[in-house]
């Protein structure tokens, strides 16, 4: 396989772990039960699969295009409406990304003391200007290219896989103790 293409199925999977994520799917399983897998094979059907397609091909039939999907919009209809489409992409992810510095935060306070707690503990004036330094870190990480993130990529996603592994194995494990030794459960 060519090392530049990307498969349908991988475009799928980065696509429901960006969109859906492994969480709720944990989540809607402990509130529904096993009648959600309906829910999933539905939006499998009609959003993740044929999304994963378009995507594919879109970046096959533009790939010489460096503008994503405002490039896509403006080959296929007019200049207007593309910048429409890249307004529209930013402001929708202004929210996105002003919460991203404050869920780091809440990581960090997690890794090292155990709880969620660390925002709520600190002055409001210092998680901004955390926050606000966290996402200038990453604002200049991004001016480094694909290339210098090409590596952090691979390894954000194999990580996340396996932590996604390890929380499902822990829930089962902890199921399993709470059935077969219900004297010990606090």
């Amino acid at each position: 396989m060519d090392t530049k293409k990307i498969r349908w199925f991988n475009v799928a999977f980065i696509a429901f772990n960006m969109v859906w994520g492994m969480g709720n799917v944990v989540n809607n399983f402990a509130q529904q039960g096993i009648t959600v897998v309906t829910s999933w094979l539905l939006i499998l059907a009609l959003y993740f699969i044929p999304y994963a397609l378009i995507v594919g091909q879109l970046g096959s039939t533009f790939k010489d295009s460096k503008g994503g999907v405002s490039s896509w919009v403006e080959n296929t209809s007019t200049k207007r409406l593309a910048y429409y489409a890249a307004w529209t992409y930013w402001v929708v992810h202004i929210p996105y990304l002003a919460q991203k510095p404050q869920a780091i935060l809440i990581a960090f306070g997690w890794v090292g003391q155990g709880n969620g707690n660390l925002v709520s503990q600190m002055s409001m004036t210092a998680v901004a200007l955390i926050s606000l330094a966290i996402f200038l870190a990453f604002l200049w990480l991004s001016t480094k290219g694909v290339k210098y993130s090409e590596s952090d990529w691979w390894t954000c996603g194999n990580s996340n896989v396996c932590y996604e592994f390890t929380f499902h194995c822990h829930g089962d494990w902890s199921n399993f103790y709470r059935k077969r030794f219900p004297h010990c459960n606090a």
